[in-house]
């Protein structure tokens, strides 16, 4: 009986649970995340400031490699840059699939960084592992507007709807289908006023005034996408 039960026990498959490999991390945060929001690592898009291409292009935004802030915080640079000048640099952080933007420093000095009552960047979330019209995403956030200076209790809002075929229609291509990102943040620390995202591409249209208060607002529909750009992004 004792024989019968030994032979038993070593002849049964081990039970064992195969863990979870998780997200794909070989291109910085969450491959599939970044291929999604556009995120792609030496990624320049051309923009203009028409509804036709502009030669040389208006705009351009290049993504940079991953980038460490203070506290150990893993972010995916983008600079926005025209006629060679810094206009702008957004830091984003994919938490769980989601984009979130950790900091926003604009060209002519100032930034915002939205931290944790605690103090730890966490970012406000732009959109959802899964992003449908007439969803939104509303954060609550302290936001310090330049390093070392207070925090400003902040909420910070997202709007999602579907684009129209106007906001669709730019110089590169006519778009079937994207969501326009309504943004509203109290107070606000120069957020965009909206933008279009194409599932896959990225960010096909957005208006910004580039400045942490006051400013025009200036609008730039996507010309072109060239990738593995480590110089200049399209000027």
């Amino acid at each position: 009986m004792l024989a019968a039960a030994l032979f038993s026990l070593a002849c049964s498959a081990p039970s064992h649970v195969v863990p979870d490999a998780g997200p794909d991390t070989s291109c910085g945060f969450d491959c599939d995340a970044q291929a999604r929001f556009g995120l792609i690592v030496g990624r320049c898009f051309e923009y203009s400031d028409t509804a036709s291409t502009a030669t040389p292009p208006a705009l351009g935004a290049l993504v940079l490699p991953l980038f460490q802030l203070e506290g150990g915080v893993n972010v995916l640079p983008v600079e926005y840059r025209s006629g060679g000048s810094l206009k702008m640099r957004d830091s984003f952080l994919i938490v769980d699939g989601a984009l979130k933007l950790a900091r926003r420093e604009f060209g002519i000095g100032g930034s915002v960084t939205y931290k944790s009552t605690a103090g730890h960047i966490t970012g406000v979330t732009w959109l959802e592992a899964v992003s449908v019209s007439g969803s939104s995403a509303s954060s609550t956030s302290t936001a310090q507007v330049n390093p070392g200076a207070g925090m400003d209790a902040t909420t910070y809002a997202v709007v999602l709807q579907d684009a129209t075929p106007q906001d669709l229609a730019v110089p590169m291509m006519t778009w079937p289908a994207g969501l326009k990102l309504l943004f509203n943040e109290s107070p606000d620390h120069g957020t965009d006023s909206r933008r279009v995202w194409v599932d896959g591409t990225g960010f096909t249209l957005f208006a910004s005034s580039f400045v942490a208060s006051g400013g025009s607002t200036q609008e730039f529909r996507l010309q072109g996408i060239k990738d593995n750009v480590t110089g200049s992004c399209g000027l």
